[in-house]
C-alpha cells in the first residue's frame, strides 16, 4: 500500500493519521547548501520509508551517542537506556 507523507522541514503530514514534529538535522544545518555535511543534515530527494515500528534505536557509539540507523521508526533510547547520552 503506498502512502503519500509531506514533510515541510518542520512536520510530516501522514494523511488519515496525524501531524508529527520532524527535523531534517542538526540546528543551523537545515540549509540546502550544508545537505553534505556528514552525520548532519539529510539531502534533498524522494524517499522511500518502511513503515514498521523497528523498536528502540540502537545505539551505535555510546561515547559519542551516536544512535545507528534503522530500517523504519524506532525510538530513542532514554533514562538509563540512553546511559550518559540522557540530558
Amino acid at each position: 500500500m503506498a502512502v503519500r507523507l509531506t514533510f515541510d522541514g518542520q512536520k510530516l503530514t501522514w494523511p488519515g493519521i496525524g501531524i508529527f514534529k520532524a527535523t531534517t538535522g542538526l540546528p543551523d544545518l537545515q540549509w540546502p547548501d550544508k545537505q553534505c555535511v556528514p552525520d548532519a543534515a539529510i539531502p534533498e530527494g524522494n524517499y522511500k520509508l518502511f513503515i514498521q515500528f523497528q523498536g528502540e534505536a540502537p545505539i551505535r557509539n555510546a561515547a559519542d551517542c551516536d544512535l545507528g540507523p534503522s530500517w523504519g521508526w524506532s525510538t530513542i533510547p532514554r533514562g538509563q537506556a540512553a546511559g550518559t547520552c540522557e540530558i
